[in-house]
C-alpha cells in the first residue's frame, strides 16, 4: 500500500517560501502551549498566517494555518504525485459548537486562491483536533459533508493520526525487488556443485542487474550491492581448481563488480 510522505522540496519551489517558511512544529508551539503537541520537527511548511498578515496585510483568519509538501510513495520508495497539503490546526477546541462550515470553506478557498495553480494542491484539506474532541469533530464534519458536497473532501485527524499518516521518506522501509535470500540461493547452489561455468553465468547475470539499478533505483542498487559483496567474498575464498581461462574470467568479472560498486 502506498504511503504519504512529507517532501520539503515541494514548498521550497513555491514563491511564498522565502517570505513565510516555518516548521509545522513552530506553528503548533506558537498557537498552543509550547510542546503540547508533537509533530515531526523535520516538516517544513508555508506559514499562511504570516503570509496573509505580513505580505498581504490582510486578516490572517482567512487562511488555513499551514501548507506542507507531500508525495505518494510505494514500497519501492519511488515518489509520485507531488502536491501541497492544506492544514488547519484546531487542537484548542473543546467542543464543535463553535465550528462554522462557512468559515472553514472560506479559509480553504482563500488559501487555494493565494497559492495559485503553479503546484498541484491535494483535493483534500486536513483539520487537526485534540484527541479529546476528535470523535465529535469527525461526526460534525461527516454530517456537514453529507449536507453539502463542498465539504466532502475535508479530513479530520487527531495529532496522532496525522503523525501516523504523513510519514518521513527517510524512515520508510524498502522492500527489495530482488530478494537477497533468493540471490544467495541462486549463486551458492553453483558454488556447492562446483559448477564454474554456471557460477560465472549467474554472477554475470547479477552484474548486469545491479548495474541497471545503479542510476535508476538507488535503494535496489544498495540492496543488491550489500548481498553481492558478501557472496563475492565467499566465491574468492572457495579455493576452486581453476583453469587459466577461468581465472582470467573471474578476474575480469571481479573487476567489473568493483567498477560498478564504486
Amino acid at each position: 500500500m502506498a504511503a504519504v510522505v512529507f517532501d520539503n522540496t515541494i514548498i521550497h519551489k513555491h514563491p511564498f517560501y522565502p517570505n513565510c517558511r516555518a516548521a509545522l512544529q513552530d506553528i503548533s508551539d506558537r498557537d498552543y502551549s509550547s510542546g503540547s503537541y508533537q509533530f515531526d520537527p523535520r516538516i517544513e511548511c508555508l506559514d499562511m498566517d504570516v503570509y496573509e498578515r505580513v505580505i498581504c496585510q490582510g486578516n490572517p483568519d482567512k487562511t488555513v494555518d499551514a501548507v506542507i509538501g507531500i508525495c505518494t510513495c510505494g514500497s519501492d520508495k519511488r515518489k509520485s504525485n507531488p502536491r501541497l497539503m492544506l492544514i488547519e490546526l484546531r487542537m484548542d477546541y473543546e467542543s464543535v459548537k463553535n465550528l462554522s462550515a462557512t468559515n472553514l470553506l472560506g479559509k480553504v478557498r482563500h488559501t487555494k486562491a493565494l497559492l495559485g495553480s503553479e503546484i498541484l494542491i491535494d483535493p483534500k484539506s486536513y483539520f487537526i483536533f485534540d484527541k479529546k474532541t476528535f470523535n465529535q469533530a469527525r461526526r460534525w464534519f461527516s454530517d456537514k459533508g453529507n449536507e453539502r458536497g463542498d465539504m466532502k473532501n475535508f479530513v479530520v485527524y487527531s495529532v496522532e493520526d496525522f503523525n501516523c499518516n504523513v510519514l518521513s521518506y527517510d524512515d520508510l522501509p524498502y522492500k527489495p525487488i530482488h530478494s537477497p535470500d533468493q540471490i544467495r540461493e541462486d549463486i551458492l547452489k553453483h558454488i556447492k556443485k562446483k559448477n564454474i561455468k554456471s557460477l560465472l553465468k549467474s554472477l554475470s547475470y547479477w552484474l548486469k542487474v545491479v548495474e541497471k539499478y545503479k542510476y535508476s533505483n538507488l535503494f535496489e542498487f544498495e540492496s543488491l550491492k550489500s548481498v553481492l559483496i558478501g557472496i563475492l567474498d565467499e566465491v574468492k575464498g572457495c579455493g576452486f581448481n581453476l583453469s587459466e581461462d577461468e581465472e582470467i574470467d573471474f578476474e575480469i568479472l571481479f573487476g567489473d563488480f568493483d567498477r560498478v560498486f564504486e
